[in-house]
């Protein structure tokens, strides 16, 4: 069996879900918030651009997808307790 169809590649562990949520919560704190602010800077000339009250406004809402995004694929991704006589 070749390293690309082992089975335990693709089990999934609270671990790697809280990975993939932080690397997901990053990129939108570290791509998607300052290209938001430097259009807001440039095309709109707003001086109040990467201001620190935005930055911690920024940090709560990665904050907060960082755990939504966990929260849903935890949801959706890891098995769920089947009681025993029950049919998954």
């Amino acid at each position: 069996m070749s390293a690309a169809v082992r089975p335990e590649h693709f089990r999934v562990t609270r671990r790697k879900l809280l990975l993939i949520a932080a690397a997901m919560a990053l990129f939108g704190l570290a791509v998607v918030w300052p290209a938001f602010e430097l259009c807001r800077l440039l095309l709109a000339a707003d001086p109040a651009a990467f201001s620190a009250a935005r930055a911690v406004r920024a940090t709560l809402c990665a904050g907060g997808f960082f755990l939504y995004a966990y929260w849903q694929m935890a949801r959706l991704a890891l098995p769920r307790a089947i009681a025993p006589g029950q049919r998954a």
